[in-house]
């Protein structure tokens, strides 16, 4: 949501959307404009991070393929050949 944080003559602030075109808060302080602002973003967050958990889980069949290849990755080389197995 596009917002617009607009200083007034009184010191006090408001909230623009640009939306639907209206004030979301207004004669608000920094810190009320802040924690508005913040307990959307958490909201939103929240909600991205559920969609990206549920679009990344694997079928637990997954778990043990992923075993195998940290195995095969993290397994020492043979001192005694080299890179090229000369």
């Amino acid at each position: 949501m596009g917002h617009r944080i607009i200083k007034k003559k009184n010191g006090l602030f408001a909230l623009w959307t640009t939306v639907c075109d209206d004030f979301l808060m207004d004669d608000a302080t920094q810190e009320e404009i802040i924690e508005q602002l913040l307990k959307w973003e958490e909201k939103d967050l929240k909600e991205k991070l559920i969609i990206r958990f549920n679009h990344n889980t694997h079928i637990f069949t997954d778990y043990e393929k992923y075993c195998k290849l940290r195995e095969l990755t993290h397994q020492e080389i043979p001192k005694n050949k080299d890179l090229f197995n000369d």
